[in-house]
């Protein structure tokens, strides 16, 4: 081979090889807009990340920027400033801060059908009053405990809007409403009538599921905390369970430990079980220190509202009012009737309860029936139960009958007709 052609040869190879080597390297480039996430993706564990990987770190501020965008150059100041989006807003300080008409607290009932009954529900503020109006007809599934059949009400609840401290803690109704529940449904103490020589009617177990019954007007009304409302509860420190009378939100039984809420817990009542006699004002006792609550199972959180507690104990709602409560005549409405006597309980610092009013106990039995039942007289049968309340042991042994037999002919006993 001649030399021209040798060298010609060795030129073409040397250019052959060169564009393969280019071509072999830009095939390996990754495409540039992913070249930073493919090296994250991809590095080594024993190879330090380059420094530009630290510029595009994601700040907590930044958290729903794209990665690719500089921040505006007046993000720093933002910074300084409350950002709706971004700002935690502490849990416990939730209704305490609400100053607006807290519609929002209570619940939507337009959803549920009680047979052929839509529950309703309006609230409306004026400008230093909450106003709470309802039909009194559950957002839930009625199941009937009393011999009192559920029935429509016209009921009108209002309580201040602004709350105010009163200068000493004050009996709330012995009967009656105390509070409106966030579904539009009234909230009564923690004992029944006199006819059940005022008993705990959540420990006797004369209320459903949702821990309510209904009265002799058919009325639906709370003793104890409704869970049933709510699929979100435990834990919950700004959940707003019910409005007392004086206007002082009621609210789920828990509390943070510390500012950032890092972790909850479940506050106690300072009420405790001292006695085993049915009336539920003289079986407890306000013991202070012993809980975490006041008198009035309530206390002043972290930024100085006051606020009561729905707890798992006596007196479940309040133990007294804190706050300067609303009273509106009745019927219908949070308060006595113009003629009603005047309503008392336990005095907040211990003692008898007052003469409530006498109400409109539940019907009684037909004792002619009960007696035809029994097989004995009516004369017999009404001697043998004595004045209320009866000893049905003592009764059946006097009429010769089971007192299994007595208590099914006698039904449920009137004070399971609500006070």
């Amino acid at each position: 081979m001649t030399r021209p052609k040798i060298f010609l040869i060795s030129i073409l190879v040397v250019l052959i090889v060169s564009g393969c080597s280019k071509s072999i390297k830009l095939s390996r480039l990754p495409p540039i807009a992913t070249q930073d996430t493919a090296a994250q993706a991809n590095q080594p564990a024993n190879v330090e990340p380059q420094p530009a990987l630290a510029e595009t770190d994601i700040q907590p501020a930044q958290i729903n920027r794209p990665v690719d965008v500089e921040p505006p150059q007046e993000a720093a100041e933002m910074d300084t400033q409350p950002t709706p989006q971004f700002t935690l807003v502490s849990a416990e300080t939730t209704a305490a801060t609400e100053t607006d008409c807290p519609t929002d607290h209570f619940l939507d009932v337009s959803t549920y059908t009680q047979g052929t009954i839509q529950p309703q529900l309006n609230v409306t503020c004026t400008s230093d009053t909450v106003i709470v109006e309802s039909n009194g007809i559950p957002n839930f599934e009625f199941v009937q405990i009393t011999p009192n059949a559920l029935q429509s009400q016209s009921s009108r609840w209002q309580f201040p809007l602004h709350p105010t401290m009163a200068d000493a803690p004050t009996d709330i109704p012995l009967l009656g409403p105390i509070a409106v529940a966030v579904n539009g449904l009234p909230i009564y103490g923690p004992n029944e009538a006199p006819n059940q020589d005022y008993g705990d009617p959540y420990l006797d177990q004369i209320l459903d599921y949702c821990n309510g019954h209904t009265g002799p007007r058919g009325d639906y009304h709370f003793h104890a905390r409704p869970d049933c409302l709510f699929e979100d509860m435990d834990g919950n420190v700004s959940l707003v369970i019910a409005y007392a009378f004086d206007g002082y939100p009621i609210l789920a039984p828990y509390i943070c430990v510390d500012t950032v809420c890092s972790q909850t817990k479940e506050v106690q009542s300072s009420w405790q079980r001292t006695s085993d006699v049915r009336n539920a004002w003289e079986a407890h006792e306000y013991v202070a220190g012993s809980g975490d609550l006041d008198q009035c199972n309530g206390m002043v959180a972290l930024d100085g509202s006051y606020r009561y507690y729905a707890t798992d104990t006596f007196p479940y709602f309040l133990g007294c009012y804190r706050g300067q409560a609303t009273v509106a005549p009745g019927p219908g409405g949070n308060g006595p009737g113009r003629d009603a006597p005047t309503q008392g309980n336990q005095p907040a610092g211990g003692g008898q309860p007052g003469a409530g009013p006498p109400g409109q106990p539940g019907q009684g039995p037909d004792l002619a029936a009960v007696a035809a039942q029994l097989g004995v007289s009516e004369a017999d049968l009404r001697a043998a139960l004595g004045p209320p309340p009866p000893d049905l042991a003592a009764a059946a042994a006097q009429l010769g009958v089971s007192e299994a037999n007595l208590r099914a002919a006698l039904g449920p006993p009137p004070g399971r007709g609500g006070n």
